[in-house]
C-alpha cells in the first residue's frame, strides 16, 4: 500500500487481496478512513467487470464505465449489467481501430433506453454522456473530470446525493450488525449446545436443518421481546 500526502493526495494499491463485487473486502472502510482525513474526491478502481462485478455501484455517489476498443462489442458490456450501474461513459484509447464502432453501440443503447436515465426528486434527467479519451496524451481527461462534476452537482441540487449517501450508510450498518449477530451467535454456549443436540436429531430424523435454525433464531427472538 502507498499513500502520499494525505490531505492533498492519497494513491492506495492492493491494500487487501480478498475481493467482494470486484472490491477488496475493506474498501468502503478505507474509503471512510478517506473521507475523515478530509479528502473530498475519492476515486474507487475495481479489478474488472462481470456478471458479479458491480458491488462498487453501491460504494460511491458516480459511477463511471470506462471501456477500450479491445473490450469488444458494446451490446456484451450491456449484458454484464454495467449499463445499468453507469453514470457516465469513457471510452479511452479512442485514437484505436474499432473506438468508432464501440461508440456506436454505446450510443444506440443509450437510444433504445437500455440505461435507465436517473431522475432526481425535481424530476431532472441525467442523460449518461458518453467521454472519449486518450490518457496517454491526457486527451479527453478535461472532459471526463466536468462530466463528473455535472453529475455531482444534479445529485447536490436536489438533495439526491445526501439520499443516496444515507441509503449507503444505512445498508453499511445492517451489514455491520449482522456480521457482528452471527459472530455472537456463533460463540453463545446456547446455541452450540443446540447445534450439538439438533444434529443428532437430525441423524435420527426427529428433526430437519429448518427445524433446528428455526430453533437457533427463536432464541434471540424471544430475548428480542424483554
Amino acid at each position: 500500500m502507498i499513500c502520499q500526502g494525505i490531505r492533498e493526495f492519497s494513491y492506495a494499491r492492493s491494500p487487501v487481496v480478498d475481493l467482494k463485487g470486484g472490491l477488496s473486502g475493506h474498501s468502503e472502510d478505507i474509503i471512510e478512513l478517506m473521507d475523515a482525513f478530509g479528502l473530498t474526491k475519492i476515486i474507487v478502481e475495481t479489478v474488472g467487470v462481470g456478471q458479479t462485478e458491480l458491488e462498487v455501484g453501491n460504494l460511491v455517489d458516480s459511477v463511471v464505465v470506462l471501456l477500450v476498443p479491445e473490450s469488444g462489442d458494446g451490446v456484451q458490456m450491456m449484458k454484464a449489467g454495467l449499463m445499468e450501474i453507469a453514470d457516465i461513459l469513457t471510452v479511452n484509447k479512442a485514437d484505436r481501430p474499432g473506438a468508432d464502432r464501440l461508440l456506436g453501440d454505446l450510443e444506440m443503447s443509450l437510444n433504445l433506453g437500455l440505461k435507465n436515465n436517473q431522475t432526481n426528486v425535481n424530476g431532472d434527467v441525467w442523460k449518461v454522456p458518453i467521454v472519449k479519451t486518450i490518457a496517454i496524451f491526457g486527451d479527453g481527461i478535461q472532459e471526463l473530470f466536468g462530466s463528473l462534476e455535472k453529475h455531482h452537482d444534479f445529485l447536490q441540487q436536489s438533495n439526491q446525493l445526501e439520499i443516496i449517501r444515507r441509503e449507503r450508510m444505512t445498508r453499511r450498518v445492517r451489514q455491520e450488525v449482522a456480521s457482528q449477530a452471527c459472530k455472537s451467535i456463533w460463540k453463545n454456549p446456547e446455541v452450540i449446545s443446540l447445534i450439538e443436540s439438533g444434529l443428532s436429531r437430525i441423524d435420527s430424523g426427529e428433526a430437519t436443518v429448518h427445524s433446528v435454525s428455526k430453533a437457533i433464531v427463536a432464541i434471540f427472538g424471544d430475548r428480542t421481546k424483554l
